[in-house]
C-alpha cells in the first residue's frame, strides 16, 4: 500500500513569476494539481485508473494562503495528503515550503469530486477505493471549507476574454489552473499583486473558444470575482491581497 503522504520537489522557473517576482497564483495550482495526480497514481486512483471504468476527478474548489513567498528560481518542497472521503466528496491537502521544511511559503486545500466521464453524474468518493495505509487527520485551515456566496455583488467592471486550445487538459476542459489567468487578465487591478489568501469555486465546466465576462468587485483589499460564460456562472473567486 501507499503512503498517506507525497512529496515533490519543484525548481520555479522565471514564468512562474511576474514582474514584481511575486509568484504567480496558477503556478501554485499547477504544482498541487501535479503532485495530487501523481499521489492518485500512487494510490491507484490515479486518471487512467479511473478512465478505464469511465470516471474522472474534477476539483470543486481550491483555497489559497499565503505564509510567505519564495525567492525567485529556489526550489520549493510540496507535501499533500488526503482527508477520508465524505460521501460524496473529499479534501486534500498541501504545504508548499522551503527544501530543508525550515520555512512555509503556502497552505493549499482543495475538493474533488468523481463524476461519470459520459453524463458529468456523481460518483460517491466513498465508492472510490484508494490503495493506503491509512488517512491523517491533520488539516491545514481550522474554519470550514464552504462554498462562496457572494450575495450582495454589484459589478463594478467587467472585461470579456475567451477560452482557447491552450487551456485545455486530458479531460477535454478548461484546465482549473487556468482560471487565474483568466482573472488576471480581467481584473487589471490583480496584476502584480501578492496575494494574501484567495478562495476559487469552479461551478460550470469551461471548454475551448467559450467566451468569458470576468466581474469584479471590489472592498478594500478583497476582490470578489465572477466568471459568466453563456449566462451562466462558471467560477468564483474571492482574492485578499496584501
Amino acid at each position: 500500500m501507499a503512503s498517506k503522504y507525497f512529496y515533490e520537489k519543484y525548481r520555479l522557473r522565471t514564468n512562474d513569476f511576474d514582474t514584481l517576482d511575486h509568484i504567480y497564483m496558477s503556478s501554485i495550482l499547477d504544482f498541487c494539481q501535479d503532485v495530487a495526480g501523481e499521489h492518485a497514481n500512487d494510490l491507484k486512483v490515479g486518471f487512467k485508473d479511473l478512465y478505464k471504468d469511465n470516471k474522472i476527478w474534477m476539483v470543486l474548489r481550491t483555497k489559497i494562503k499565503a505564509i510567505d513567498y519564495p525567492p525567485t528560481l529556489s526550489s520549493v518542497l510540496v507535501k499533500t495528503w488526503p482527508l477520508a472521503p465524505n460521501r460524496v466528496d473529499m479534501d486534500r491537502n498541501y504545504l508548499i515550503t522551503s527544501i530543508d521544511e525550515e520555512k512555509t511559503y503556502f497552505k493549499v486545500v482543495s475538493k474533488w469530486i468523481v463524476c461519470n466521464i459520459s453524463d458529468r453524474r456523481l460518483v460517491r468518493a466513498k465508492d472510490v477505493h484508494f490503495d493506503i495505509d491509512s488517512y491523517s487527520d491533520e488539516r491545514l485551515f481550522d474554519e470550514p471549507f464552504d462554498k462562496l456566496l457572494f450575495e450582495d455583488f454589484a459589478c463594478e467592471d467587467s472585461k470579456l476574454i475567451n477560452t482557447t486550445y491552450l487551456d485545455l487538459d486530458h479531460n477535454g476542459h478548461i484546465n482549473n489552473t487556468k482560471y487565474m489567468n483568466f482573472i488576471l487578465l480581467g481584473v487589471e487591478e490583480l496584476q502584480n499583486q501578492k496575494v494574501l489568501e484567495m478562495q476559487i469555486d469552479y461551478i460550470h465546466e469551461l471548454k475551448k473558444d467559450f467566451p468569458v465576462e470576468i466581474q469584479h468587485m471590489r472592498k478594500d483589499k478583497i476582490f470578489y470575482v465572477k466568471g459568466i460564460s453563456n449566462g451562466v456562472e462558471s467560477f468564483l473567486a474571492k482574492i485578499e491581497i496584501e
